[in-house]
Formats: structure tokens, C-alpha cells, sequence
């Protein structure tokens, strides 16, 4: 969620927003935001002329909290996965994977226009 709001513009999305990714289940959104909140890694934002919208988005400790993470989860994913391949597979690794993530994309995609033709209907 905290690289998902990172990358989004001014750092928030509407509540509804995530579950678009294929990165956040939309079943366990609204805690996963809850949980967040309480350890001040985002905020929420009151959406202006609607009083039920809001935004989840980062604060200041949330976009801290990847490179703070990378120092725990940055050597084991050295020793566990990229030691044991060569500088050429490493090399491949990005490639591999966002071939692999696209068909997931695909169906997010597909899945929101779905949900938005039955919502026009």
C-alpha cells in the first residue's frame, strides 16, 4: 500500500483507488488503511463536497518506511534468491517480472471495466 500511494499523484488515492492495483484486495482495504493510520504511515483526507470520500495518503514516516524496510529485507533477498543466480539472470530479473505482472494487469484492468459498464447500466 505505502508503494502504491508513493508513486500516486500528490501521494494519495480515494479509498476505492487501491483495489484497482493487483497489489491490495479490496476485502481487506479499509483495515490494511486502519492499521496504517494508527502506526502514522498515512493519513486520511476528507475529499472536498463529499462527505463520505476520502483519501488514504502517505505521510512523511510512510515514505520512510520502504528505505528503512530495504535494510532488513534487502540482504536476505541477496542471500535466499540473487546469490544463487548468475550476473546475466540477475540482469533478467526486471524483465522476467514485469512479463509475468502483466497478464495480472490485464485482468485489473479488464475487472475495472467490468465493474464500470455494470455501474453505468
Amino acid at each position: 500500500m505505502l508503494w502504491v500511494l508513493e508513486r500516486a499523484p500528490q501521494q494519495r488515492l480515494r479509498m476505492h483507488e487501491p483495489a484497482d492495483t493487483p497489489v491490495i484486495a479490496r476485502s481487506n482495504l479499509t483495515r490494511l488503511v486502519d492499521k496504517l493510520e494508527k502506526d502514522g504511515l498515512v493519513d486520511r483526507e476528507r475529499v472536498a463536497n463529499d462527505r463520505q470520500g476520502a483519501y488514504a495518503r502517505i505521510t512523511e514516516s510512510g515514505c520512510d518506511m520502504p528505505r528503512r524496510m530495504w535494510a532488513v529485507y534487502g540482504p536476505a533477498i541477496e542471500e535466499l534468491f540473487l546469490r544463487h543466480l548468475t550476473s546475466e539472470e540477475n540482469a533478467m530479473l526486471p524483465e522476467i517480472m514485469m512479463r509475468l505482472l502483466a497478464p495480472v494487469r490485464a485482468r485489473s484492468r479488464a475487472d475495472r471495466g467490468s465493474r464500470a459498464e455494470r455501474g453505468a447500466s
